[in-house]
């Protein structure tokens, strides 16, 4: 993805966002990353919550939306600020 693109995406999100991501292990215990098109690093699978969504919902959608995994988030692992001080990031551990 160009830096054009990346602009244009940036600018339909809120200017303060919160992230919530998935932590989906397989029953060997391998963790599922995903190799995004907008960065480099590899990343644990999520996106940027709805307004007044819960981390929880938002972690759920976005895996359903962009992976089309029926995850459920079963509990917080972490909350931390985000390196670019857009908003907090929540962690969710979910079901195998």
């Amino acid at each position: 993805m160009d830096d054009a693109a990346i602009a244009w995406l940036n600018a339909r999100l809120p200017r303060k966002r919160a992230i919530g991501q998935g932590l989906v292990r397989n029953t060997d215990g391998l963790v599922l990353l995903c190799e995004l098109t907008y960065k480099r690093a590899w990343d644990l699978p999520g996106g940027v919550l709805e307004p007044n969504e819960s981390p929880r919902t938002g972690c759920m959608r976005e895996l359903r939306e962009e992976l089309g995994v029926q995850f459920v988030a079963e509990r917080l692992l972490e909350a931390v600020a985000t390196a670019g001080g857009d908003g907090p990031l929540y962690v969710k551990d979910g079901a195998r």
